[in-house]
């Protein structure tokens, strides 16, 4: 009967239900700083993304308390500080994906419903930032301006360049004075550049985009395959490596 009941729990998470029948088995192995946790308000320090990403309490199967001995009790802290260890060094996504797994073994599946939907959602917010980033990229090339590329591009001696049928450039400076040579004596909106096929991926701090670029520059147009790397640096999306190939077409 147990096991009828864990079964049609795991499906109805799955079929992404809430998980929410009006019965406390739901929240076997909720903790009470868990509990705290799922129903504090949205927007406060405590509240899911935040608080959940950063707490010192972990989810662990219930315990009737029988036959309880220190050493469980202690091999369990032990766990658990061991656990908030690798959440801290863990981005926001990852922390959410490590509750989520922890909630589904518990078969918290009410708790593991509400982990998944922020955890959507905050995938959905990186990945809306990394395009917005990608297209602020586009924008500054297509003005022709060196001074607008700058601000586009990200910081440290990772930052690279492939510009088509040419070898890496590495390093801020470097790349920034590549793309000097690139727009110097353009004026100002000489090309129109659009984007086709993008695909973006992104997690909290990092992201990419590939596409295809299409550049129209009065009489000729131009196909290149682009892949761009973005960096949250001090809040902001930034690129930091950007390899154009062109597009050749087989037959």
């Amino acid at each position: 009967m147990a096991a009828a009941a864990a079964a049609a729990g795991r499906a109805h998470f799955r079929s992404g239900g809430s998980g929410s029948g009006g019965s406390s088995s739901g929240r076997r192995g909720l903790s009470h700083e868990s509990r705290r946790l799922l129903v504090a308000p949205c927007g406060s320090p405590n509240s899911m993304g935040y608080g959940l990403a950063r707490s010192n309490s972990s989810i662990t199967r219930g315990s009737n308390g029988s036959g309880s001995s220190a050493a469980a009790a202690q091999q369990q802290q032990q766990q658990q500080q061991q656990e908030r260890h690798q959440w801290q060094l863990s981005s926001e996504v990852l922390s959410l994906r490590h509750w989520l797994d922890h909630a589904v073994e518990a078969e918290d599946y009410d708790l593991a419903a509400r982990i998944r939907d922020a955890l959507q959602q905050k995938q959905s917010d990186a990945r809306l930032a990394v395009e917005d980033a990608n297209k602020r990229f586009y924008d500054a090339f297509a003005s022709g301006r060196i001074e607008e590329m700058s601000k586009v591009w990200g910081k440290g001696d990772y930052v690279q360049t492939i510009h088509p049928g040419a070898g890496v450039i590495s390093g801020r400076e470097q790349v920034m004075e590549s793309w000097r040579s690139i727009l110097r004596g353009v004026r100002p909106r000489a090309f129109r550049i659009t984007v086709e096929d993008v695909r973006v991926f992104a997690s909290d701090s990092s992201g990419f985009v590939t596409c295809t670029e299409v550049v129209d520059a009065d009489d000729s147009e131009g196909r290149t395959i682009a892949t761009n790397v973005f960096e949250k640096q001090n809040g902001k999306w930034v690129i930091t490596h950007h390899h154009g190939s062109p597009l050749m077409r087989f037959r």
